[in-house]
């Protein structure tokens, strides 16, 4: 072997050396470099973990109170919707006590026929003043509160009970100045149960037994929306338009204009 070849060997051995001494350090490195970068990431990891803890703990604080301010609306909505529902009951009765004056006003009573009186003794017409004291008196507040009840009743959507208030004071007061009134809502207490047919016939008494009536109009545009209900938009619209030329400057009879132009 010659110098040469001895130089030549000696440098292989050295960069072997160097070399084998190199690899175990890079190796080092890219292993630290790993671990490194799988602890930022688990950090990172457990960072957006709480976070998310934290904004659903918040989510769930905000559902919470919204749905406690969701419920103390909805009793403070049923509270106003029964004093509502009073106020418009007493209001309807108020109203109707007018109209019922002015419908007595106009209708022409009969003619009462003459009739003799009988002689009466002293005895005899003393007793019929005593009696005459202790009969009682017409009742109008009563007769004011048992509509009320009804027409609250109904306006509250307790329909049955309400009709059933209507019907006993119809039996009782058929005569009223209310009675318009309490048959028209009678019909409404079928009509609210989709029970058209028997709203039809209930709305139509309304018309043939009170036709100067203020309810009269309202109950020929119910008769006429229950048709359509029915799907019989013939009826419909005859009961419309009759009501629009009938009662042309009531208020059923601008409702009934603005329907019939969509049937």
């Amino acid at each position: 072997m010659n110098v040469r070849q001895s130089m030549a060997l000696a440098l292989c051995v050295v960069a072997a050396t160097v070399l084998a001494g190199c690899a175990p350090r890079g190796g080092d490195t890219v292993a630290a470099s790993s671990e490194w970068r799988l602890q930022n990431l688990e950090a990172n990891q457990l960072e957006m973990q709480e976070k998310d803890r934290a904004a659903g703990a918040e989510m769930r604080s905000r559902l919470q109170a919204l749905e406690n301010r969701l419920e103390r609306l909805e009793k403070k909505l049923e509270d106003t919707g029964s004093m509502n529902a009073a106020a418009q009951a007493d209001a309807e009765a108020r109203k109707a006590a007018e109209n019922a004056k002015q419908y007595a006003s106009t209708a022409p009573a009969p003619a009462p026929a003459p009739v003799a009186a009988p002689q009466q003794s002293p005895v005899q017409a003393a007793g019929h003043a005593a009696s005459a004291k202790k009969a009682p008196a017409s009742q109008p507040a009563d007769e004011t509160a048992r509509y009320q009840a009804g027409v609250k009743a109904v306006m509250n959507e307790d329909v049955k009970t309400g009709r059933s208030i209507l019907e006993a004071f119809l039996a009782d007061f058929p005569k009223s100045g209310l009675a318009p009134n309490a048959s028209y809502w009678l019909g409404e207490t079928y009509y609210h149960e989709k029970r058209y047919a028997e709203a039809i016939l209930t709305f139509k008494e309304v018309v043939r037994n009170y036709p100067k009536h203020e309810k009269a109009a309202a109950a020929m545009l119910k008769t006429g929306y229950a048709y359509e209900m029915l799907g019989d938009k013939s009826n419909a619209r005859f009961y419309l338009q009759t009501l629009v030329d009938e009662y042309s400057a009531s208020e059923p009879a601008a409702l009934a204009r603005k329907r019939l132009k969509s049937l």
